[in-house]
């Protein structure tokens, strides 16, 4: 048996991650014990991940959810390409591609 095995962890590989944890926790538990301290007006999950599944899941319908890359089927939404993005948040936080918008 292997060492992670034996001390009760599991081992999730990534794209350019390896994940050990124990069973019992993820990021879809961790997403929603950090939103218990809500209500939030929006709420915005983005992943690239295998390991993001479980975050997309454990949010509700209010959410936004963004699988970046292949398809997810908890995820709401699906960009792409990595390179999409920046220009994706930037739109979304008022400004242009390549542009910051400046605060007062």
């Amino acid at each position: 048996m292997r060492p992670c095995a034996l001390a009760g962890l599991q081992v999730m590989r990534g794209k350019k991650i390896v994940e050990i944890k124990v069973p019992e926790f993820n990021k879809g538990q961790e997403i929603r014990r950090l939103l218990d301290g809500g209500p939030y007006e929006f709420v915005l999950a983005m992943g690239d991940d295998v390991t993001d599944e479980d975050m997309f899941s454990a949010l509700d319908c209010n959410a936004i959810t963004i699988k970046v890359g292949k398809f997810s089927d908890s995820a709401s939404l699906c960009i792409p390409l990595q390179r999409d993005v920046y220009p994706f948040i930037a739109r979304l936080s008022g400004g242009g591609p390549g542009e910051t918008k400046e605060t007062p």
